[in-house]
């Protein structure tokens, strides 16, 4: 799970990579001359990758808060979460909001740098799980006693097939959106950080992940599906999202998210199972990654802005100026952990929260 987690933080470059040539034209750089495909790759990618990260971090939460007391656990993800947060902010995301004024011809304001959001940037992820953290940390000081036992009846979820499971866990992301008929501000925003809907609909995979940790045979099922049922499922849910379409509006938006959230469940299994099978054993290559994720995760959205700034002016090769900004800020990245945060005891803090 360590090998899975460091490479979809690493498909973050990617994603953004993508994004600058992508039709739709809406990220911090992008090029005039752009492909379909890189629409498309971003969607793919993003069918899987947080859902899947958010089981990995409910798995990895639980298994902490059994290893240490509440307090020790939460001051550790403060440490482990906040402090990079912060500093990425106003370091790294300060300068680049800076540089991107400069190039836009902008006068750069800090005030339109707070209101605007665009503080955050690629660090969304990190309030959500300090919100999880936060919260199970407290449950779990709270009801200790209570939790065992409630995370004792879910393993009802250990009887049925795989198949059946992953056709009922859907039905969570409808029960979200029903919260917003029931008054439940699902779609607000809170300090330009906290988006309820993706605080609320990423809880279930959080959940699940805690699931996992509680019971080894539904892990062992999640991560060792029959891969000709995934695909088979999966291939039905991509028709229900892109091809079936009814007369009723209400019916489409509850196919619509059902089948988004069966693709992502099921895509998640499969990425779990193919980790179980090809990363399931000690590797120096796997824990070199899982240990330089987290400061290339954090240093990749700036390298990508000033090299995709380069690419775009002159005017490079669409398909090529994506190679050129994938393995350049992959390596760019990998040296600033090795040479940099690795280095020097004040970096460690700063930049990985140890």
């Amino acid at each position: 799970m360590d090998a899975m987690r460091s490479v979809l933080m690493m498909l973050g470059i990617f994603i953004h990579s993508s994004q600058v040539y992508s039709p739709n034209k809406n990220w911090l750089v992008f090029s005039d001359t752009t492909h379909p495909f890189f629409s498309y790759f971003i969607t793919f990618i993003h069918s899987f990758r947080m859902p899947a990260f958010f089981i990995i971090s409910g798995f990895f939460c639980l298994m902490m808060l059994q290893r240490q007391t509440v307090r020790a656990f939460i001051s550790s993800k403060l440490q482990r979460i906040l402090v990079p947060l912060l500093v990425t902010i106003f370091i790294l995301n300060l300068l680049q909001s800076f540089i991107l004024s400069t190039v836009n011809q902008q006068l750069f304001s800090f005030y339109d740098f707070f209101i605007s959001g665009n503080w955050l940037s690629h660090l969304w992820f990190l309030i959500n799980l300090l919100l999880y953290f936060l919260v199970s940390g407290i449950v779990c000081y709270l009801f200790s006693d209570s939790i065992k036992k409630i995370c004792h009846k879910f393993t009802v979820l250990e009887k049925p097939p795989i198949e059946i499971l992953m056709l009922l866990l859907p039905l969570c992301s409808i029960a979200i959106v029903g919260l917003n008929k029931i008054g439940f501000p699902l779609y607000s925003t809170y300090f330009n950080a906290i988006d309820m809907y993706q605080v609320i609909s990423y809880l279930p995979y959080f959940i699940f992940g805690v699931l996992l940790f509680n019971s080894p045979k539904l892990l062992e099922k999640f991560s060792s599906a029959n891969i000709f049922s995934l695909f088979t499922l999966l291939t039905i849910a991509y028709t229900l999202r892109f091809v079936v379409n009814f007369d009723s509006l209400f019916i489409n938006d509850l196919l619509r998210v059902y089948s988004q959230s069966l693709i992502a469940w099921l895509s998640s299994s499969i990425i779990f199972k193919i980790f179980y099978l090809f990363a399931n054993t000690p590797s120096k290559m796997w824990l070199f990654l899982s240990n330089s994720s987290y400061s290339v995760y954090l240093f990749h959205n700036i390298i990508v802005v000033l090299i995709a700034l380069i690419l775009v002016k002159y005017d490079i090769d669409l398909f090529l100026g994506f190679v050129i900004l994938i393995t350049s800020t992959i390596t760019i990245t990998l040296v600033i952990h090795m040479r940099v945060v690795l280095k020097f005891k004040l970096m460690q803090l700063l930049f990985n929260g140890k």
